[in-house]
């Protein structure tokens, strides 16, 4: 298992910055650095249980000098999810979301994609419509939605390391709000070697260098 990596991150084929993460037993820590829209940091903290689902996440972005704070614990058994964040001014923001069995938890990183690929546990060709907690940036405030995964045929990558590895290729897309889709190529863990975000904007990337 990658024990360590690091993504470097474009946008429209500029390096914007890279993401660095490990795993510790059944803690996962990453650290983002991004020059775009502004110079920021974001820091992870993501929980997880035997099963590999997310007991908890915690979220900190740094910018201009100023810290926003998420965290967000689930509790299945209850079927809720429980959000406080603390902007930079102001009172303490908490709120309270329906989240049972099939709810994913979705945040910027492709680590969200391999939490989610690995309960999903879908089949090639297999599609699934899901709800989704949505952690909105800048804000860290989670917001309701509905995502569509879907897991295509099988892609064959050639690594100068490994020679050629048979990779999972997955779409996800949110089926309200703006247009915004995932796509990305996972190892036999799960774990995105490649992935790119398309808006109608801009195409942002990530990719496993180390």
């Amino acid at each position: 298992m990658i024990i360590q990596g690091r993504y470097l991150i474009t946008r429209d084929g500029a390096r914007i910055g890279d993401e660095r993460f490990r795993f510790r037993g059944h803690l996962i820590e990453s650290e983002v650095e991004l020059s775009w829209p502004s110079p920021h940091r974001r820091r992870l903290h993501i929980a997880l249980d035997t099963a590999r689902s997310v007991n908890e996440i915690e979220i900190e972005l740094l910018e201009a000098g100023e810290t926003t704070r998420g965290r967000y614990r689930i509790d299945r058994s209850a079927a809720t999810l429980r959000a406080l964040v603390q902007p930079p001014a102001g009172a303490s923001i908490e709120r309270v979301v329906p989240f049972g069995e099939e709810p994913e938890l979705v945040f910027p990183s492709p680590l969200s994609s391999f939490l989610s690929v690995g309960r999903l546990h879908l089949w090639p060709g297999e599609r699934r419509d899901v709800p989704a907690v949505v952690v909105q940036v800048p804000t860290l405030l989670p917001e309701l939605n509905r995502v569509r995964f879907q897991r295509l045929p099988d892609v064959e990558l050639l690594s100068p390391q490994a020679g050629t590895l048979v990779l999972a290729d997955y779409l996800a897309e949110p089926l309200e709000g703006p247009a915004l889709e995932t796509r990305f190529q996972s190892n036999l863990l799960g774990l995105p070697l490649r992935m790119r975000l398309r808006t109608p904007d801009a195409v942002g990337e990530y990719v496993l260098v180390e």
